[in-house]
């Protein structure tokens, strides 16, 4: 059964079937409740409409991981830290999806950069907590 959500993305997509919205967050609905075959359907679509849209890559390389398709997962992962490079968890996945296709070189470059954006992440965390408790 549908919940909410789901009902309303699936009308929109009935309705648009061919506008990439619909089918964007229509496959990251069913990617978020464990149907990635289906959801990995609408992202490759999603991604021929927009394929400048980094989020977009970055689910359906979630969808294609969550498959055990780890070699078709790398790409889009690649794809979206070029599209945002500070796509910190993209980065983190680069590095599984690359390690569990047996690319070492790949996966310890995601790692490195993973590594990077994370402790900026925990620099510009702790600067804020500093600055909140001045207040």
């Amino acid at each position: 059964m549908l919940d909410h959500g789901q009902a309303g993305f699936a009308a929109q997509h009935e309705r648009y079937p061919q506008q990439f919205l619909p089918l964007y967050l229509r496959g990251h609905v069913l990617l978020r409740d464990s149907d990635a075959r289906a959801a990995a359907e609408l992202l490759e679509k999603s991604v021929r409409l927009q394929p400048n849209h980094a989020q977009a890559h970055y689910e359906l390389g979630r969808a294609y991981a969550e498959l055990g398709r780890f070699h078709d997962a790398v790409p889009q992962y690649e794809a979206a830290v070029r599209l945002e490079p500070g796509l910190t968890e993209a980065w983190y996945r680069l590095y599984l999806a690359a390690h569990s296709s047996g690319d070492a070189d790949r996966a310890r470059q995601a790692e490195v950069m993973f590594r990077k954006l994370r402790q900026n992440t925990e620099k510009q965390d702790a600067i804020q907590s500093f600055i909140y408790s001045m207040r």
